[in-house]
């Protein structure tokens, strides 16, 4: 018969729950590259290497640090949302994903090719947040990570894979 509707509700929240290593290992990721980042820009500004219609100076590195700094603390407060069953911080977290990697392709990069070299965050992003947050998207799609669990590869997926 049909489910009663608060089973079928806990059911939803459940399924679009991330499991707490997935969820971690996604914010892990984003606060490696974002520490990469952090320590990397203050030379990399200074050094003038920034090229483009707006090149920043050494004065954009307080506002950046403080950038980075609300967004991995924010990240781990979603992953901590997102694992005690909210499924508006599940969803965030996916953006998240798709955020880090459409990041590796605008700007990093493009920005290493600009310039010559190294721009801060290019080898976190392309080594440590294109790999997680792809399988952190893929086991959300067919696994236990989302609206749809049960089909194809299942959460522990990216727990293994990690």
């Amino acid at each position: 018969g049909p489910r009663p509707p608060a089973r079928a509700s806990r059911e939803r929240a459940k399924a679009a729950r991330p499991s707490a290593a997935a969820a971690w290992a996604l914010v892990g990721a984003l606060t490696v590259h974002n520490a990469e980042e952090a320590l990397t820009m203050g030379p990399f500004l200074r050094s003038g290497a920034a090229v483009g219609p707006v090149a920043p100076g050494p004065d954009l590195l307080v506002p950046f640090l403080v950038a980075v700094t609300v967004v991995t603390v924010g990240a781990w407060a979603l992953a901590a949302a997102a694992t005690a069953g909210r499924r508006w911080a599940g969803d965030a977290l996916a953006v998240l994903a798709v955020v880090m990697v459409v990041n590796v392709a605008v700007p990093h990069v493009p920005g290493a090719l600009l310039t010559g070299g190294y721009v801060p965050g290019v080898v976190s992003a392309v080594v440590v947040n294109l790999p997680i947050a792809v399988l952190y998207l893929r086991a959300r799609r067919h696994g236990g990570d989302g609206p749809g669990a049960g089909r194809g590869a299942r959460a522990q997926d990216v727990e293994t894979s990690l």
